[in-house]
């Protein structure tokens, strides 16, 4: 059901962009600025998205930490196909706090929905045990590393 009296958004963002470049293109009297603004801020946009999301790859920044049982909480919604809890709609968005336990987080991402199924679920069970009881737990060893047993 749609509101009354607002607008799409595809006009609010042609709003945005032409308005401006119309003003600038009139006060400038360059009919370039129709085309050159716009590109302008999509290039503006880009640059700062490709900044916030480098700072957020690099050093978490954005997000928020959680702490090893909240994730070992979401990982088994996410294995029993339970509704998410509130902020962990999906458990490699939220960073943990500690380092090393983060480390695993990030391991795991990768493999998470292949250790959901039936044959990993057990692996993703000692995961969550590891979790909830304040053990450093091993990362998922997926393919040909499962043969091979290194130690630290």
């Amino acid at each position: 059901m749609k509101s009354r009296g607002r607008l799409p958004r595809a006009v609010i963002l042609l709003l945005f962009l032409i308005v401006p470049a119309a003003v600038i293109a009139y006060y400038l009297h360059n009919p370039a600025w129709l085309i050159g603004f716009p590109i302008a801020i999509f290039a503006l946009m880009g640059a700062v998205a490709f900044v916030f999301s480098t700072l957020d790859l690099l050093f978490g920044v954005g997000r928020r930490k959680g702490t090893p049982e909240e994730f070992a909480d979401a990982l088994e919604c996410h294995l029993l196909g339970k509704e998410p809890v509130r902020g962990w709609d999906e458990p490699m968005d939220v960073a943990l706090a500690d380092p090393q336990r983060e480390a695993v987080r990030r391991r795991l991402g990768h493999s998470l929905h292949s250790l959901s199924r039936e044959e990993g679920g057990a692996e993703l069970r000692c995961i969550i045990a590891a979790l909830r009881r304040g053990d450093l737990p091993e990362g998922p060893k997926c393919g040909i590393m499962r043969l091979f047993h290194f130690r630290r």
